[in-house]
């Protein structure tokens, strides 16, 4: 149904890190500092965020819980300790990976929030809001979105990549 395998860039062995057959797993994304792969997991009825360590070994750790939307791109702080993703309720969210504390960022009243990245110091998220066709970020501490400035949807593919 959707195993996970880590597959060597050079040498070595090809692992399938999941092994199971009745659950599908998608959308892997590894952790800025190689320690994690985070995914997603049908295992509880629901798609919710899972996290397991790279290497195969240790076993998997359930992130959200309750998820209530499709889920969308999994993206690391760049310190590994939170992941930012949308759904298709239009929300934007972060989960602190240790504590499972997840906060809503945003929310478009006309489309998924799809384009979104941390900042480098992890302190922010900045993405791009259909609703207004501002650029924004917010703090990982909370808070309310601050406009940055009115983009086209090409210039915030070029700040994003």
């Amino acid at each position: 149904r959707g195993d996970l395998y880590s597959v060597p860039a050079k040498d070595g062995a090809t692992r399938n890190l999941t092994s199971t057959p009745a659950i599908r797993e998608r959308d892997p994304a590894w952790s800025p500092d190689g320690r994690w792969i985070a995914y997603l997991s049908d295992e509880t009825g629901e798609y919710e965020i899972w996290i397991r360590p790279q290497d195969g070994e240790g076993a998997p750790r359930q992130i959200t819980k309750g998820t209530d939307s499709w889920i969308n791109g999994l993206v690391w702080s760049p310190d590994s300790r939170m992941i930012a993703y949308g759904d298709k309720r239009n929300r934007l969210w972060y989960v602190d990976v240790e504590s499972g504390e997840k906060r809503q960022a945003d929310v478009s009243a006309y489309a998924a929030i799809r384009d979104y990245t941390f900042s480098p110091d992890g302190r922010w998220i900045g993405y791009f809001s259909a609703d207004d066709g501002q650029l924004k970020k917010i703090s990982t501490n909370g808070g309310v979105p601050v406009a940055l400035c009115a983009v086209t949807l090409c210039e915030v593919l070029a700040f994003l990549t």
